[in-house]
């Protein structure tokens, strides 16, 4: 490639590739590299006066907007280019209102910089993640963080699926491009992790403390390590009232299918240790159960009445495989 300086060719491969390519060919004339380097001369100007880790939160092409301001100030600053881009972000993000935790979020802030627009359809998204984390019984400030980090996945992986077909990056620019998105998704994926982890340990101890027996049945914790967990949790079930949430988590499948009898019976060890009401649980266990047994039979009820169309029929053996 010519000798034309490492960020005029850093400048170029962000907005000319074409350009970029004429240069790296080894018969490109001297002619030639001052028509590129005129052609583009007032805009690498403008991009020059950029703050370089401003240049890198937009991997070098920076938005045509910023350009043009920093082209018209002969006295273009580091403040000014603060304030431009903040204008440039409320500007061009018009899916408004933008729910408060989303403003305040940094990396809400980075994502949009690298290109991703949140859209009303990802806003909708994340109302509608959060009352499902609501009915899961997660806090609401946690539901809507575990909402975002929803959000922020759909999105990364929506920018992802961009960069992977865009023909005007090369190779070389796909890859990294799809390493950084992929470093965010598996931040976002851990932050997630880490927010209904902390959630289930301080307010939901009937989940956290089946967590804690499956951990120790896999191998994941000993007997040793599992046994205080227990215990703590047992206790704020019963401290809080909430035995009646521990028999709903008794009546799910990881309880009744899949933990061991031997992992039941330290259980039923500890709550007769912390005089728990063993009698109420089975009580709610059995209501549980008839509940459930009457939902499955309405649901067949329902079947039963559809027309005996063949498509209806075949609907229903699916159905009954799943």
């Amino acid at each position: 490639m010519a000798d034309v300086g490492t960020e005029f060719t850093d400048f170029l491969r962000a907005y000319c590739l074409e350009d970029y390519h004429r240069l790296s060919s080894d018969e490109v004339t001297g002619a030639e590299i001052n028509a590129i380097f005129s052609k583009h001369k007032a805009k690498f100007d403008a991009w020059r006066k950029i703050p370089q880790w401003q240049r890198d939160k937009y991997c070098n092409k920076v938005p045509e907007e910023l350009l043009e301001k920093a082209a018209r100030d002969p006295n273009f600053t580091e403040a000014d280019a603060i304030e431009n881009e903040k204008k440039y972000l409320n500007k061009n993000n018009p899916y408004s209102p933008i729910p408060d935790i989303l403003e305040e979020s940094e990396t809400y802030h980075e994502l949009v910089a690298c290109g991703i627009m949140f859209t009303p359809a990802h806003i909708a998204a994340m109302k509608l993640a959060t009352d499902q984390f609501d009915r899961s019984g997660y806090q609401h400030s946690t539901s809507e963080q575990l909402a975002m980090e929803t959000v922020f996945n759909k999105a990364l992986f929506e920018k992802y699926a961009q960069v992977s077909t865009n023909s005007d990056l090369s190779v070389q620019e796909q890859t990294q491009q799809k390493q950084k998105l992929e470093n965010l998704i598996d931040e976002s994926r851990l932050r997630r992790v880490h927010i209904a982890t902390e959630d289930v340990k301080q307010n939901q101890p009937e989940r956290a403390l089946m967590l804690t027996l499956r951990a120790l049945q896999m191998g994941k914790i000993d007997q040793e390590q599992a046994l205080p967990e227990i215990d703590m949790y047992v206790k704020k079930i019963v401290s809080a009232d909430r035995l009646d949430l521990l028999a709903v988590k008794m009546s799910e499948s990881l309880y009744q299918k899949v933990l061991k009898p031997e992992t039941k019976e330290i259980l039923d060890y500890v709550l007769k240790e912390n005089h728990a009401d063993m009698h109420h649980i089975e009580k709610m266990r059995e209501k549980i159960r008839k509940i459930k047994t009457v939902d499955i039979s309405q649901t067949q009820a329902k079947r039963s009445d559809l027309p005996r169309f063949s498509a209806y029929s075949k609907a229903i053996k699916r159905d009954s495989y799943s």
